[in-house]
């Protein structure tokens, strides 16, 4: 999630074996840098990452992401939006213990379904908060 304060994305939760120990490191600046994150967050659009691995994405990858998660084969980001502006997002992947995925368009309109559902919880969410500050 971005933390507009701090001008930092991090991570907040997370699922996984030995995953939990690396949650303080998978933080980046909200700044822009050429990276795969970066480019899912300013286009607003589900990005799906087949081979990691592939020497030619390298250098679209972060170092934070190669120091935490660099176990994945393949993964997907969905870009959380609010207002136009990015805000977060959900983050998936798959190591070698999977077949290769490829996902297909039916799979990538569900992930879209997924996203505005997450977006529109947490609109609704702001919402409420923001009516009961001006409440007390």
């Amino acid at each position: 999630m971005r933390n507009r304060k701090e001008n930092r994305y991090a991570a907040r939760i997370c699922f996984g074996d030995g995953i939990k120990d690396v949650l303080p490191q998978m933080a980046f600046d909200d700044s822009y840098e050429p990276n795969v994150f970066h480019a899912a967050l300013n286009s607003d659009r589900v990005i799906f990452i087949e081979n990691a691995h592939d020497q030619k994405f390298a250098a679209k990858l972060p170092l934070w992401w190669k120091s935490t998660l660099s176990e994945a084969r393949s993964f997907v980001i969905l870009p959380l939006s609010s207002n136009g502006q990015p805000a977060g997002f959900l983050y998936g992947d798959w190591d070698e213990t999977f077949p290769p995925i490829q996902l297909s368009q039916t799979e990538f309109s569900l992930l879209n379904d997924l996203r505005a559902l997450v977006v529109r919880a947490v609109e609704r969410r702001h919402k409420v908060e923001v009516a009961g500050h001006r409440a007390a």
